[in-house]
């Protein structure tokens, strides 16, 4: 099989790669569509093949599927070592062609962050905010924690769900689970966190205060057994899990609002929710005289002037 590896490529294109698009999308068409224009080509040297003109190296070649070499182990997006290896058909290169000063774009797979997560998964929670919305759930937005390795999606629920959409909030979280499980989107989350959206998600230490604070440890998860289940690395899994595609899955239901009457929701006891506007804006006022930075990061007059005295 004829077949060229373009590295170096439009910065878009690792972008959609890495979007769950439906089976038979050419991807080339689809970042065309978006960029309003054709992806620029040309003809690789020793196959028939067109090539991303801009490609910074282009390696070409046949696959020889009756010829195999050992192949790993190596590195996965959990951030492990796999440890098995296994043959793996030919790549026999007839040629490679590369601008002068060539960049080589490298991702090394391991623990988090790097871009197997960033890029992959921040293209698959916008669909699957696009999906549970489709389904009529009062989700404000998702999110992959790239902290976890990509093993928390964080859905966020609108606050007021419990008068909007009603019902138990294990139920809403089951609903989620059957949406999100069972797309292309979501096929390799394992862990789905849902809170409301009084936690900012992309912030993980907040994720993991309402987490740690609001799930219920006995009754407060929702579990999917036996679901489809991506295995790259998945370290957590046995022998069987990872030879089926099969293991099961959760959602940690982290909704309070309808675990409290109407306006006896718990409020966090931070500045802005737990204090007085006039104390508010009195800390605030004064912030600078406190002997901290502007919320700007530069340094107030009082921590640049040579000698000046923190005030208490």
């Amino acid at each position: 099989m004829p077949i060229v590896t373009a590295l170096g490529v439009e910065p878009g294109l690792p972008m959609v790669g890495g979007m769950p698009l439906p089976e038979g999308t050419d991807e080339s068409h689809f970042l065309g569509a978006l960029l309003g224009e054709p992806i620029e080509v040309t003809t690789a040297e020793t196959v028939d093949l067109p090539v991303p003109a801009t490609a910074e190296i282009v390696i070409e070649g046949h696959i020889l599927p009756e010829e195999t070499v050992t192949e790993g182990p190596m590195n996965e997006y959990p951030g492990y070592n796999a440890t098995e290896k296994s043959p793996k058909p030919l790549f026999l290169v007839s040629a490679i062609s590369y601008r002068d000063g060539a960049i080589l774009p490298v991702v090394a797979a391991g623990p988090p962050v790097e871009e197997d997560h960033t890029v992959t998964r921040t293209m698959h929670a916008a669909e699957l905010l696009d999906e549970l919305r489709q389904a009529g759930l009062p989700v404000a937005s998702t999110w992959f924690s790239f902290e976890s390795a990509l093993h928390w999606l964080i859905v966020s629920i609108r606050s007021d769900w419990a008068e909007s959409y009603g019902g138990h909030s294990g139920d809403l979280a089951r609903r989620i689970g059957e949406v999100v499980f069972a797309g292309k989107a979501g096929f390799g989350v394992p862990k789905v966190l849902v809170v409301e959206d009084d936690i900012d998600i992309t912030n993980i230490n907040e994720v993991v205060w309402a987490f740690a604070t609001r799930a219920h440890p006995e009754h407060g998860d929702v579990h999917f057994p036996n679901e489809p289940s991506q295995v790259a690395g998945e370290v957590y899994l046995d022998e069987a899990e990872a030879h089926s595609y099969k293991a099961g899955k959760v959602i940690h239901n982290c909704l309070l609002a309808d675990r409290f009457p109407k306006g006896e929701h718990p409020v966090r006891g931070d500045l802005r929710h737990g204090w007085p506007q006039e104390t508010q804006k009195r800390v605030v006022r004064r912030w600078a005289e406190y002997g901290y930075a502007s919320p700007n990061g530069s340094p107030t007059p009082a921590q640049a002037a040579p000698g000046a005295a923190t005030p208490s």
